[in-house]
Parts: structure tokens; sequence; C-alpha cells
């Protein structure tokens, strides 16, 4: 998603080598310099979605957050559940 306040693109999950490994790792890339760089984001509250890829987000700019909806884990089970997380 694209995070207006913070002028950064953040990406949630998906899986991180060939082999089908998820993750619940979040990722930002700072788009308001002149060279762009990604940083890991930290948990802001509570616990983190489980990992997963093939999920949906969307962007809510009224509260400054991101809504995940679904995906799948490393033994293609998928999941039915929505999780926000605030910036």
């Amino acid at each position: 998603v694209y995070d207006t306040v913070h002028q950064r693109m953040v990406l949630f999950g998906g899986n991180i080598n060939a082999t089908p490994t998820a993750t619940s790792e979040m990722w930002g890339l700072k788009l308001h310099t002149s060279i762009p760089s990604w940083s890991i984001l930290p948990a802001t509250s509570g616990s983190p979605p489980l990992p997963r890829s093939g999920h949906s987000a969307i962007y809510d700019s009224g509260l400054n957050r991101m809504i995940i909806y679904g995906g799948y884990d490393d033994l293609a089970i998928a999941y039915d559940e929505v999780w926000v997380i605030d910036f």
C-alpha cells in the first residue's frame, strides 16, 4: 500500500525465497528521498498476523492504517480473516 502520511510504500508478508516460505515481516520503501531505501518496520501493537502470501491489502487514509484480508500459508491453507495494522 502507499502510506501518504509518511510517503512510503508498505509491504506485508509474502514469500522470502523460491521455496514457499511465508513471512509476517512488514517493510517500508521511503519514496520522499533522492535515493529510495527499504527498512523493516516494527510491529505497531499486539501480535502481527500469521505469515502469509497471496493476501489483499488496502490503505485507509482517514485513519492511516493498512487493512489486510486473507492469504495463504506455506501449505496453501487459506486464511479468512481481516487484520488492521496502524502506522
